[in-house]
């Protein structure tokens, strides 16, 4: 193989390889070199292909980016609005919430100190009528002690008076 001189690299590339020989028609070049010329040239033509279509990728990227950007700022905005609603009503929750738990334990001490009164005025009550019951029954305990000499005095009487009516009856008197 024969070395081929070549002064501007740019005028082989963009150059068919039949163009190429008659260019070079005075040097002796091997249809391979032709053929790697032509190879050079299609990949150069890909080459910047790919690098266009690179550009327009990363264009729409660029685009895609400064749209994620304002999403990104708007969801921040809303996300700031909603974090300030949120903490809004949390701290109006918060404050109903005190004021029930204030107003739920003043009705409950209320309520407590109102059972309370009732509760001793019912034990008062229950104890006077204990009492009163207490001393009834000790007057009813009297009564039935003093009803069973009583009974006792006039069964002995009646027995006594049935046995002077039998001793009479057959003629013991």
């Amino acid at each position: 193989m024969n070395a081929m001189v070549v002064t501007q690299p740019d005028v082989v590339s963009r150059r068919t390889p039949q163009e190429l020989l008659l260019l070079y028609r005075g040097y002796e070049m091997d249809a391979q070199i032709a053929g790697l010329a032509a190879d050079v040239r299609h990949i150069h033509s890909d080459t910047s292909d790919i690098k266009t279509d690179l550009r327009r990728t990363n264009d729409k990227l660029d685009g895609m980016n400064e749209r994620l950007d304002t999403l990104r700022d708007k969801v921040d905005r809303v996300t700031g609005e909603i974090n300030m609603r949120v903490d809004g009503i949390r701290e109006t929750l918060a404050a109903k919430l005190d004021g029930a738990r204030d107003d739920l334990s003043g009705r409950v001490d209320s309520v407590r100190k109102e059972l309370t009164g009732k509760i001793d005025g019912v034990r008062d009550e229950l104890a006077g009528k204990i009492d009163v019951m207490r001393g009834e029954l000790f007057i009813v305990k009297e009564s039935i002690s003093s009803a069973k000499i009583w009974a006792l005095i006039l069964y002995f009487g009646l027995a006594a008076s049935l046995l002077l009516v039998m001793a009479r009856g057959f003629k013991w008197l």
